[in-house]
């Protein structure tokens, strides 16, 4: 089996999702990623989402390919792709973070990292430094506030 990562973000379509809507995408994420070899990270932040997905190849691929045609999500961009030595999250099916409800979440990064996400994810710089993508997933997988299953 050959391990994979992929990071990418993208704009929620219309208005963008209601908490409930977040609820329920967190729970479809924990109820069908197991079966694919799915662990990840999701961060939702005014209108932006970013995940991480890690798993065998052909099943992250199967579900990049699905969320690529969700009409929940434009413009999507792919930040980091390709094989790994380990999951990031191996614990979670899929964790999830929706920053923008924090207040001072993002105010609370180090200021290298916060100017990616202060007002959702600047996809040029992240374009840019796509490593600093999994900086911010790692460092709030990491503290208070995480759903995760």
């Amino acid at each position: 089996m050959s391990l994979h990562r992929l990071v990418y973000i993208s704009m929620a379509s219309g208005l963008g999702p209601t908490p409930a809507e977040l609820r329920a995408l967190l729970a479809q994420s924990v109820r069908h990623n197991p079966a694919a070899g799915i662990t990840g990270m999701l961060l939702y932040a005014h209108g932006g989402y970013m995940q991480l997905l890690e798993g065998e190849g052909a099943a992250v691929e199967g579900l990049f390919a699905r969320i690529r045609r969700d009409p929940r999500h434009s413009r999507v961009t792919t930040l980091l792709h390709g094989p790994t030595e380990a999951r990031s999250f191996p614990q979670w099916a899929m964790a999830f973070r929706r920053l923008d409800e924090e207040g001072a979440a993002a105010a609370a990064l180090p200021p290298p990292l916060a100017a990616f996400c202060l007002e959702g994810f600047d996809e040029a710089r992240l374009r840019a430094r796509p490593g600093a993508a999994l900086e911010l997933l790692r460092l709030y997988s990491r503290s208070n506030g995480l759903m995760a299953a």
